[in-house]
């Protein structure tokens, strides 16, 4: 709820209802996604807004206005994400089938994300690609994006 995309599509803007980024990481690469439910008519403001968003991330680094509930607020979701035994076990084969690592303690997960720092995340930001891969469902088409 505090991420930059929640704060200017939806609070600032209201171009959409709900709003959602998601690291999907891989041991090679990673792939980074967003989704959000936008009606047609907001379409391509909303991709643009999404576009500037992740490239001034990719530019300048994670803003980090408030670091510490940043960390609590990451490391609660990462908490709850594993908190029923289907969860754990989706975590469990995820990591031997992306990573061949079959060490599924959550602490050690908690652990190492409480050892992220800025540097690294500015440094992962960096990398960004905006070369965009995108799906809609519903009454729009790939013309309102351009």
């Amino acid at each position: 709820m505090g991420s930059r995309l929640c704060d200017e599509l939806r609070e600032q803007r209201a171009l959409c209802y709900w709003v959602d980024g998601h690291v999907w990481g891989f041991e090679s690469a990673a792939f980074l996604s967003v989704s959000c439910s936008v009606r047609p008519a907001n379409l391509a403001e909303t991709y643009e807004r999404i576009r500037a968003i992740i490239g001034a991330s990719a530019r300048t680094g994670p803003a980090m206005r408030r670091p510490a509930g940043l960390w609590r607020t990451a490391r609660g979701a990462a908490t709850l994400e594993l908190e029923s035994a289907d969860a754990r076990l989706e975590h469990a084969v995820e990591l031997i089938m992306q990573y061949d690592d079959h060490d599924v303690d959550p602490i050690q997960r908690l652990r190492a994300l409480a050892a992220v720092t800025r540097d690294e995340l500015a440094e992962l930001a960096a990398t960004i690609r905006l070369e965009p891969c995108v799906g809609m469902v519903g009454p729009a088409t790939a013309a309102q994006l351009t």
